[in-house]
This record gives structure tokens, sequence and C-alpha cells, in this order.
């Protein structure tokens, strides 16, 4: 029941933002009764920090299993979502420390550009959060941005920008 929630939530959060999603709405998607999100997680914030924790460790495993550079923007992935979600509760006024107690994939990141090239860990840190940056402004203005630049749109539109755009920012 509590993997059925965190489920539904994950989706319905990365789609809408935690505000704009009810506890029954979550419970509904989860095929339960809405008494058991607060039965697990005790409140709807409860529910938030389960979910972000959850997509956090999954985005750290997938950035330690594929060492290409892409693995930060993987589509669909749980790095994608993780992002979306924290987006929109920035986007809400939230604090992220009152739902998160810390960033293990981007860790993964910064650690893993720092070892890989040797460079200082505040460089690292700085060019890790410009990339963070780019693929959540990506993530999210998209449909805006290739509207806005008269893009054409295709599949690896996106792909294609993020890749020649993290390869020269994590050049030393």
């Amino acid at each position: 029941m509590r993997a059925s929630l965190i489920a539904a939530a994950t989706d319905l959060f990365a789609e809408r933002g935690p505000s704009a999603v009810s506890v029954r709405q979550v419970a509904e998607a989860a095929v339960v009764n809405h008494g058991l999100v607060h039965h697990y997680f005790g409140s709807k914030d409860g529910l938030i920090r389960a979910v972000l924790d959850q997509l956090a460790d999954e985005a750290k495993i997938e950035i330690d299993a594929d060492e290409r550079s892409a693995a930060i923007y993987a589509l669909g992935g749980a790095t994608e979502r993780h992002g979306r979600i924290v987006a929109h509760l920035l986007l809400e006024g939230r604090d992220l420390a009152d739902y998160k107690s810390g960033f293990p994939s981007m860790d993964a990141v910064i650690e893993r550009y720092q070892r890989a090239d040797g460079v200082t860990e505040d460089d690292a840190r700085l060019r890790v959060a410009q990339i963070v940056a780019m693929v959540l402004g990506w993530q999210l203005f998209e449909p805006f941005l290739v509207a806005a630049a008269g893009l054409d749109q295709s599949d690896d539109l996106r792909a294609r920008a993020l890749d020649d755009a993290v390869v020269r920012l994590l050049r030393p």
C-alpha cells in the first residue's frame, strides 16, 4: 500500500505539482482509502517527503549506473520526475528544507565530475549547479523554448541541446 501511494503521488506530483493534487486524488490513483495516506505518512507533507526521498535514491542509482553525462537529464526517469517536483515546490514558494535533508544524486554528479577531471570541489559544485539549472529549464519550459526560439520540434531536441551544453560545462 505504501509503495502504491508513493508511485501514484510521484506521477501526480510530477505532472501537476503537489499543491494541485489532493490526498483523495492520490488515494484514488493508488486505488486505496485516503485514510491510508495519513496512516503511512502522517500528512500530505509526509507523503511529499517520502516521494522526494524515494526519487532521490532512484535518481542516484540511475546516475551511478550510467557514466554518461546524459544520465543527469534522462527523459522520463527518476531524475526528471524528481526535478519536476522540486521545481513545483519552489514555484509554490515552499522551503525545500521542509521536505529534503540531502541531495544524493547531485552529490554523486559533483563527486563524479571532481574525480574525473581533478577540479576543485567548489568548481565542481558550481558547474553541476549550472547544468542542473539548465536541465530544469528544459524540463519545465521546453514547449516555450521551442516556440520562442523557432526550433523544429523533434524527439531528441532536448537531448541534443543538453548534450552539447553539458559537455562544454564539464570541461575543466
